[in-house]
């Protein structure tokens, strides 16, 4: 078969369209790749689909007459579909004029390279149009909005879905309709960015650590329950929660994507096999009793490198679990790890180079506070576990974590972790204001969350509901005995009544206690007469001998206003008891055992026990007397022992310079009467260890 050459192609296109350009090969080139061959002047655009052979002929077509335009009754046929582009049409991206009617011919931009058309590639699929994917899902992600409300309102009737429904749907269309080409790009690549960075950490950013709590006296929740038509299309959102508070939503800045936590200044952490041995040891042991930290999730972003973790959270935990490293442990060895000196480079670097930002409150925030509050270094007035501690409840009360409601929005693997965390927050100040005579950071009335449960992951939790049960009744002693409006308006009878209430509150407490966890009257007598078994000592270091210390200070705490009156003798046997148990119980307990409970507890258990065994020295029942000294001897060798894990003034001078002028006191003046009645010292040693609790008269 014959086919004209390319010139005699380019002649006869000439001389049928006088006054075009010839077409060369270098304009074809010059072509800008996401351009479309420009139709010649004269040509309609649609014409232009056509090779220019068959334009001339489509051109000498006359025009219908107008009438037949406007009623042209025929059935409008459908258009053609277009046919495929060549693949060097394909690749250079410009409109391909290639027939199946004439299949011999290759198309124009192939033609004036000598080349014919080639249909080798495969054809790509193509997707929806641009801005179809973002639509959907604002419309999904308001209907979400939608149905979260009527789920939090109780309000969901049929018409009021539907409604709402409608409006989204009207709104969705205008805002779609209104919007060019390039915001609809621009909205597609940030929603896909934001769609990517979300399914990669779906498991770890929760709900509600974006919001902010605020209760129903602020004017914030004002506004958002009598003017809701201020804040509907407004920023930031509110989230309501049935019972009159609102979570509302932090800046937009605060909420693109999950927060990469920064990691601050520069840290020189122990070997990485030494880390691992420390963060082995705070979730067995320390964490274990006040679980600040949810283990699973901690771990998984640990495995995948410091890089994944928060920084000061890190150190914070190197830092607690240092104190649990033995001299005999071989990575001590191995190191050469001076125990006090790793704690103080933690400690300085963690003053140093962690500066958080205190307006934007985060679970991790709260959690390295709390963390640091638990294993504060010194448990002395100038230690910063106060302000810690403080700062922690205000995050955690910020987010929302006391109240019950909120923790609908959580995703439910996020709900025990978070209980846990505000009920460790709830311990650690009930017993930090307990130490330093300071006002109660969480009042009881304005927290309504449950405790968390018992089982969670194969983890027990028991010894913190416990613990928790136990400090709501050391809060109470607070606030009615110690109070300093209690002490002024209240009087000895009136004290006596709400003592009798502590009183059977505590014993209800004790009697509630699961068997690994209880201590009775058998067992301290065995731990009295150092006759420990091996199942005893073990339920002693893990958990029931901590929580009957405690015990003991609370007992303490409630007889100490009444014992340092002096009108009632008949309590120096029962506090002298309640001290003798603290000293045996410290003395039967391993030292990792007394440190995992946080120092500034066992710190407090410690100092008032000190204080009741100073006031009975100076008592002139010889059995008391004598029976304090001893116990004195006890405590202070006691402290020796700890002396090496604690980086502080050692207790042990104080308490000798004391019990001196106790002494000579005793030798100059008429010595302090306590005991009336005399009291044997084999009696003393025999008696129970809490006796029968004898009401404080008037």
């Amino acid at each position: 078969m014959y086919y004209p050459s390319q010139q005699q192609q380019q002649q006869q296109q000439q001389q049928q369209q006088p006054g075009s350009m010839p077409p060369s090969s270098s304009q074809s080139t010059a072509m800008p790749r996401h351009a479309s061959p420009a139709p010649a002047p004269g040509v309609p655009p649609v014409l232009a689909l056509y090779p220019k052979s068959a334009q001339s002929i489509v051109n000498t077509v006359p025009p219908p007459p107008p009438d037949t335009l406007q009623h042209d009754n025929r059935i409008p046929q459908k258009r053609p579909r277009k046919e495929r582009a060549c693949d060097r049409c394909r690749r250079k991206k410009i409109r391909c004029d290639y027939s199946q009617a004439h299949a011999e011919l290759p198309c124009s931009s192939c033609r004036s390279y000598g080349t014919v058309c080639t249909f080798n590639e495969a054809a790509r699929k193509r997707g929806p149009s641009k801005g179809y994917v973002e639509a959907l899902e604002n419309r999904l992600q308001r209907m979400e909005a939608i149905l979260a409300n009527l789920a939090s309102s109780g309000n969901a009737s049929a018409e009021t879905v539907q409604q709402l429904l409608e409006d989204e749907k009207a709104k969705t269309t205008t805002t779609t309709s209104s919007s060019s080409s390039a915001e609809e790009e621009q909205s597609i690549q940030h929603y896909q960015q934001q769609k990517s960075s979300s399914s990669t950490s779906k498991h770890d950013q929760p709900l509600i650590p974006d919001y902010s709590y605020f209760g129903s006296s602020s004017g914030i929740y004002f506004v958002a329950k009598y003017f809701p038509d201020l804040i509907q299309h407004e920023k930031p959102h509110f989230l309501p929660i049935t019972g009159g508070d609102i979570m509302i939503n932090r800046e937009d800045f605060d909420n693109e994507g999950p927060s990469v936590l920064p990691n601050y200044g520069q840290w020189a952490l122990p070997p990485k096999e030494v880390v691992d041995k420390l963060v082995e040891l705070f979730f067995s042991r320390m964490n274990k009793l006040l679980p600040v930290l949810d283990e699973e999730e901690f771990l998984a972003n640990y495995r995948k490198g410091y890089d994944a973790v928060f920084m000061p959270l890190l150190v914070a935990i190197c830092r607690g679990a240092s104190r649990l490293l033995t001299d005999d442990d071989p990575l001590v060895k191995k190191y050469g790890i001076d125990r006090r000196q790793l704690l103080v480079s933690l400690d300085r670097q963690y003053n140093h180079n962690c500066n958080i930002d205190m307006m934007t409150p985060k679970i991790e925030h709260a959690q390295v506070l709390l963390v640091m509050a638990y294993c504060a270094e010194k448990w002395a007035p100038e230690s910063e576990d106060w302000v810690s501690a403080s700062l922690a409840v205000k995050m955690a009360q910020d987010l929302g974590l006391h109240r019950s409601r909120t923790q609908q929005q959580l995703a439910p693997h996020l709900i025990e972790p978070y209980k846990r965390l505000w009920w460790s927050a709830y311990v650690m100040d009930r017993w930090i204001c307990a130490a330093l005579g300071r006002p109660l950071i969480i009042s009881d009335a304005d927290c309504d969350i449950e405790l968390p449960a018992v089982e969670h992951h194969g983890n027990n939790y028991e010894y913190l509901i416990q613990l928790t049960k136990l400090s709501g009744i050391l809060g109470d002693v607070l606030r009615v005995l110690y109070a300093p409006r209690a002490r002024l308006v209240g009087n000895l009878q009136g004290m006596s009544h709400i003592c009798n209430n502590l009183d059977r509150a505590l014993a209800d407490w004790q009697n509630g206690l699961p068997a690994d966890l209880k201590l009775s009257e058998k067992d301290i007598q065995m731990v009295v007469h150092e006759s420990l078994s091996d199942e005893l000592s073990k339920r002693l270091n893990n958990g029931a001998g901590q929580l009957r210390l405690v015990y003991n200070s609370v007992l303490l705490l409630m007889r100490l206003p009444f014992f340092c009156n002096g009108n009632h003798a008949h309590l120096a046997t029962e506090v002298l008891n309640a001290s003798r148990e603290v000293m045996y119980i410290v003395q039967a307990l391993d030292i990792p055992s007394l440190i995992v409970v946080s120092w500034t507890l066992m710190g407090h258990v410690f100092l008032q026990t000190l204080c009741i065994l100073l006031l009975c020295r100076r008592d002139s029942n010889p059995a008391i007397a004598s029976g304090a000294g001893h116990l004195l001897t006890i405590c202070k060798e006691q402290c020796r022992r700890l002396e090496p894990y604690i980086p502080e003034r050692s207790m042990v001078s104080f308490v000798e310079l004391l019990e001196k002028i106790i002494v000579e006191d005793k030798l100059n003046k008429t010595p302090l009467v306590i005991s009336e009645s005399p009291v044997k010292r084999e009696e003393l040693d025999d008696a129970p260890s809490i006796p029968q609790h004898e009401r404080p008269s008037e």
